[in-house]
């Protein structure tokens, strides 16, 4: 039996039908929605499916990153963020090459065999060697004990293109020897490898300053240098500059003196600019001595400051409470006259340079010091003698 519909009637139809599939079509994506998703396993929420390329900012790919971070920022174990807790931090990237604790080549022990010549002179090669060795053949070679409690665990290359004397070979083993916190002592025929860390000061020999010339640049020594115009604990961090890591610089104070423990080279040069900072032509700038002969020098180191306006005016003591309460009156009346005043104050007046004069009781002189930068200028003052009250005339200093 079939049924046959007008056409309007079933154009009803048609929409009736076609409105029920819109509705169960939206009914089944709202369940969808409310179900959480379910992934393979091993899969990532988020992650794009294999194969899919996803773009930036969109479901399943990284947000991108804030601007003026690195591009892994965030991510564990990348460059520019903390490692995740429980993994190992990262090592940092070498800055130096340390030395491989063993030769790349095996030593050969017929490189001592070699002897000094008629004269006295060797020539050597070391290469790959260790420091027991060759502080063997060295001992051996000169005829001298070896004692040592602990060496270098490194080993030595060293060669020499001329041959050397003795002397100078024992110095060249001592300068790599320094160069690693040890030294050789040489005493009553024996050599001795200590570490300077550990080192007793007494044990190092010690000289004049002025005998620093002849003994080798590596040889270590004690000294003292002592200062007359400077002062020790002054200078004292200006000089540790020229020291070696090995050494060690000291001020004594109550005798002004420098006690210095280094390689004689470092230690002669520190001599060197010493003499040269204390010598007549740099102190002829920087002070000057005056010997008197018919007056006393704290005398005449009084009529010097007062003479050349230096001398420093103490406030009174013995003043009643009365004058005090005066003083800090009119103290206070002149503060509230510059402020009634008003402007701009007055700028203060330029820094004169400071002179110190000295009198020295012991050899009856009078010294004078100033910067080096002022030239000196001289003029004389008169005095009385106290033995037969004739004026005597001496050349003084003065700054301008």
């Amino acid at each position: 039996m079939k049924l046959h519909l007008s056409g309007p009637f079933r154009n009803m139809v048609w929409r009736v039908l076609l409105g029920c599939c819109f509705v169960v079509c939206g009914y089944q994506h709202l369940l969808q929605a409310q179900t959480p998703p379910s992934f393979p396993a091993g899969a990532t929420p988020g992650a794009a499916p294999a194969g899919v390329r996803v773009p930036p900012g969109m479901p399943g790919q990284p947000s991108p990153t804030a601007p003026g971070q690195p591009p892994n920022a965030g991510q564990p174990g990348k460059d520019g963020a903390a490692p995740a807790a429980g993994m190992p931090a990262k090592p940092a990237a070498p800055t130096t090459i340390p030395r491989p604790a063993e030769p790349p080549e095996k030593p050969n022990p017929q490189e001592f065999d070699i002897k000094p010549d008629l004269q006295g002179m060797v020539a050597f090669q070391f290469r790959n060697q260790p420091w027991p060795e060759l502080l063997r053949w060295l001992a051996r070679v000169s005829n001298r004990t070896l004692d040592w409690q602990e060496l270098p665990a490194d080993y030595v290359n060293v060669a020499t293109q001329k041959p050397y004397t003795l002397d100078e070979t024992q110095d060249l083993i001592n300068r790599h020897l320094l160069a690693r916190g040890f030294t050789m002592l040489d005493s009553d025929g024996a050599l001795s490898v200590v570490k300077i860390a550990s080192l007793n000061p007494a044990m190092v020999p010690r000289v004049e300053p002025e005998q620093l010339t002849d003994h080798s640049p590596h040889k270590f020594l004690r000294t003292s240098f002592k200062l007359t115009f400077l002062v020790a604990k002054d200078v004292l961090e200006e000089f540790k500059s020229m020291l070696s890591p090995n050494g060690k610089l000291t001020a004594l104070e109550s005798t002004n003196r420098l006690e210095a423990m280094d390689a004689a080279g470092n230690l002669l040069d520190i001599h060197r600019v010493l003499n040269q900072e204390q010598s007549v032509a740099a102190l002829d700038g920087l002070a000057r001595e005056f010997q008197l002969k018919h007056a006393r020098a704290s005398l005449v180191k009084g009529q010097l400051d007062e003479f050349l306006g230096i001398s420093k005016q103490s406030a009174p003591t013995n003043m009643s409470p009365d004058q005090m309460a005066r003083m800090q009156q009119m103290q206070m009346q002149q503060m509230q006259m510059q402020q009634q005043q008003g402007g701009a104050p007055k700028p203060a007046p330029a820094k004169t340079a400071e002179v110190n004069i000295i009198a020295n009781d012991r050899s009856n002189s009078v010294i004078v010091r100033g910067p080096m930068q002022l030239k000196w200028k001289k003029f004389k003052i008169c005095w009385l003698s106290s033995a037969n009250f004739h004026p005597k005339e001496a050349e003084l200093a003065r700054y301008e």
